[in-house]
């Protein structure tokens, strides 16, 4: 990091402090700086010591699981706790940060969030104090959306949707699209894939046929545009990606 020589010689800015005292120092930066933030603090126990009322509002998070681990949610299967804590122990470990997509069901669907941890790292002791959570809500092509509205000028009436929700087939059409899967014969070798069902080419050939019809258009690219513009309503389809923290090499 570059740092203007006037700050860096401040004399408090290298002043030796304790784990302890360290930890603390930062928590109350992070409260004062991050209000608005889906953040979370936890300490070298993996413990939770604070978090954000973002936080708390998108993951179910109440106080009781504070000075607690992962381990005491009570709406997380047994493998995904143990997978984040195995994550949770290398980074702190290796003292190197980790991205993250992180996929949680809630309200009968899964979202999914990009997520930032890094360790903090007391420069006096150089051990690692704690974990650092930053965590993001992904939506499809929201800034391609965000374009549109601000400098193009559409109206959110037009962005947003007002057919009704499609089928699981249709869903999981459309996911192997944004995926750039977009040949029948391919669709129906990944459906039957995550679906674990026998999926035909001739019901992949229907389906887009019947999503054409809904949209009023004649190709993949089109049904493709009209979801990142918000003008079909898409959610990721029921199993096709199972909840879990998904490290990013």
């Amino acid at each position: 990091m570059y740092i203007l020589q006037d700050y860096l010689e401040k004399p408090e800015v290298t002043e030796s402090l304790d784990d302890e005292k360290f930890l603390y120092r930062y928590l109350w930066l992070i409260h004062h700086s991050f209000i608005d933030e889906m953040l979370l603090l936890k300490n070298n126990r993996c413990e939770f010591i604070a978090f954000t009322q973002k936080m708390a509002e998108e993951f179910n998070l109440s106080p009781e699981i504070l000075g607690k681990t992962f381990n005491s949610a009570e709406d997380i299967s047994n493998h995904i706790k143990e997978d984040i804590f195995q994550q949770e122990q290398t980074l702190l470990k290796t003292q190197k940060p980790q991205n993250s997509f992180y996929f949680y069901r809630k309200d009968d669907q899964v979202n999914n969030y990009f997520v930032r941890k890094r360790p903090l790292i007391n420069p006096s002791t150089k051990n690692s104090v704690g974990i650092m959570v930053v965590t993001t809500k992904i939506r499809p092509n929201m800034q391609r959306q965000f374009i549109m509205k601000e400098f193009l000028g559409l109206s959110q009436q037009v962005l947003s949707s007002t057919k009704p929700n499609l089928g699981a087939i249709q869903q999981q059409i459309l996911f192997c699209l944004l995926l750039g899967i977009n040949n029948r014969k391919e669709i129906a070798l990944t459906l039957s894939r995550i679906t674990a069902k026998e999926i035909s080419e001739n019901q992949i050939k229907n389906a887009l046929q019947s999503l054409y019809k809904e949209f009023d258009c004649s190709s993949y690219s089109q049904l493709v545009s009209l979801t990142l513009n918000g003008q079909i309503p898409f959610k990721i389809p029921e199993n096709t990606i199972p909840p879990g923290n998904y490290l990013i090499p």
